[in-house]
């Protein structure tokens, strides 16, 4: 399995790879999100897995199947919207920045597991992607 060693925000850069709370002996991606359609505007803390295909995470307040999240910056309240569109069930995919060029986009919708990586430069980026992340790959 793929694990993620470096994804920022694409606004401030800033790292969400959070070492205090591990899912599977891994650091965690900490977000903080809003459901859409929710007049609460509750603020919630979520904490991906930080290994590529693994859907475990922690939260700070249950979110219900279906749902759509705002996903944002844990710093910089920036949102982190993507620019597609799941084609699994057309909610808006997020996106994260990763420390070796390209983003990391995954669906926004409770329960869809939709993601994928996806590379301005495919050759550069690839490249820089496979020398650090190649020594992980299981």
């Amino acid at each position: 399995m793929l694990k993620v060693k470096s994804v920022a925000c694409p606004h401030c850069h800033r790292s969400f790879l959070d070492h205090e709370h591990l899912i599977k002996n891994e650091p965690t991606i900490k977000l903080h999100g809003k459901i859409k359609n929710r007049d609460d505007g509750e603020d919630i803390i979520i904490r991906l897995s930080s290994l590529y295909g693994e859907y475990e995470l922690l939260l700070s307040s249950e979110i219900e199947d279906g749902a759509i999240v705002e996903f944002s910056c844990s710093f910089c309240n920036y949102i982190l919207s993507g620019n597609r569109i799941c084609r699994v069930c057309e909610a808006p995919m997020s996106a994260l920045q990763m420390g070796t060029g390209g983003m990391l986009q995954f669906c926004s919708r409770r329960g869809c597991k939709k993601h994928l990586l996806e590379f301005d430069d495919p050759e550069a980026d690839l490249k820089a992607f496979y020398d650090e992340h190649l020594p992980f790959m299981e």
